[in-house]
């Protein structure tokens, strides 16, 4: 890797105690478990915060997410703000508290995403809020599209145009299952195969039960300093921010210029200048992962491999365990928790070597990627030690 090093940097990193849909817990609370787990990690105090970032909530009535979870923890700091960007908010709030602390505006920014869709209203419930959440619904919900429809155009379209199969598809699911079993937290950890996947129910075609992500209780933080505060400190070696890109590309699938062709593109290049690290220097990838087609289309964008050849990619396993690029290693929405925030904790804890039992022995430059709102946001973050 190139001697790139970042004048900002993650000091701690932490989740929710449990993922699981548990009745009763709400999303300032998961937001709070994940703060004081993140502030444990980094070795400092919540006094010692200046700034907080939050991502959002469906179910909770999360508009001013951010003032909600500052009172419920008792923090009054000078700079907080609320993103909602889909699953893209996580790597916004990084790039955003990079941006503040590098404006002096603060000097420890907490980044945290929480939200109890998994319990508050139930799997029906929850798919429905994300559906609702939609503006100008009349240009879409009338015609019967759901999130899981607008993946399904994708893959059919990846499928048409790159001759991507039903099991190359399926082969993303039983990879992600295969990480999730080395994490204690993941909601499923049980083996499957590839015949397991293809004969889950059918949701939207040709994606299967198990090649769409769970739906469920989630919350992580992250604590971002400068580099020079970080020296002050006594934690855990600093995780540096080499490079954040973003992108935009439609608001509404029915506007999406190219279906198999994301701005995902945009946002990896942004971050990968930025951090002077060539792709062939990461050592594994944190990917957004909705539905199984995102992960081949986010490997071919990135430029993991040529467009159109993910689905061999993947075949070839090098997204496993012990592949050359593993590809979400805590389980991913696939198989351990749905929360674009997780893919971002997972990667410091890689690279703080503190990951347990799924720890790689390789893991000095991560890449973390998150989609939202119907591949219409875009966010990378390069990340190293």
């Amino acid at each position: 890797m190139s001697a790139v090093r970042s004048d900002v940097v993650i000091i701690g990193a932490g989740e929710a105690s449990t993922f699981e849909r548990i009745p009763g817990r709400t999303g300032p609370r998961l937001a709070a478990e994940a703060i004081a787990a993140a502030l444990e990690n980094a070795g400092i105090d919540k006094n010692e915060v200046d700034g907080l970032l939050a991502g959002y909530s469906l179910v909770g009535g999360g508009h001013m997410w951010a003032t909600v979870i500052c009172e419920y923890i008792g923090l009054a700091p000078r700079f907080h703000t609320s993103l909602v960007c889909g699953g893209a908010t996580t790597v916004m709030m990084l790039e955003h508290a990079a941006d503040a602390i590098r404006a002096g505006r603060v000097e420890v920014v907490v980044c945290v995403d929480a939200d109890n869709r998994g319990s508050a209203r139930g799997i029906a419930g929850a798919v429905e809020a994300m559906a609702d959440a939609r503006e100008h619904r009349e240009f879409e919900r009338p015609y019967g599209l759901h999130p899981a429809s607008a993946e399904a155009m994708i893959a059919q379209r990846h499928m048409h145009d790159f001759g991507t199969t039903a099991e190359q598809l399926a082969l993303v699911a039983v990879i992600t299952r295969e990480h999730a079993s080395r994490n204690p937290k993941a909601l499923r950890r049980e083996p499957i195969g590839v015949g397991d996947v293809l004969d889950s129910p059918m949701v939207s075609t040709p994606l299967h039960a198990l090649e769409c992500s769970l739906l469920s209780n989630y919350g992580g933080a992250v604590i971002v300093t400068s580099a020079e505060r970080a020296k002050t400190l006594t934690g855990r070696s600093p995780v540096y921010v080499l490079g954040t890109g973003e992108a935009y590309q439609h608001r509404y699938i029915c506007q999406c210029p190219d279906l198999v062709n994301s701005a995902t593109v945009q946002s990896s290049l942004r971050a990968l200048a930025e951090s002077g690290v060539s792709v062939e220097e990461i050592d594994f990838a944190q990917l957004y992962d909705g539905f199984a087609i995102d992960v081949i289309m986010s490997v071919e964008d990135i430029g993991f491999c040529a467009k159109g050849d993910g689905g061999a990619f993947i075949e070839s396993r090098i997204t496993a365990p012990d592949g050359r690029l593993p590809v979400n290693t805590f389980g991913g929405a696939l198989s351990a928790v749905h929360g674009a925030i997780v893919p971002l904790t997972e990667a410091v804890f890689q690279l703080q070597g503190s990951a347990g039992d799924r720890q790689l022995s390789r893991a000095k430059v991560g890449l973390v990627h998150c989609i939202g709102n119907d591949y219409a946001t875009h966010g990378t973050a390069v990340l190293g030690v």
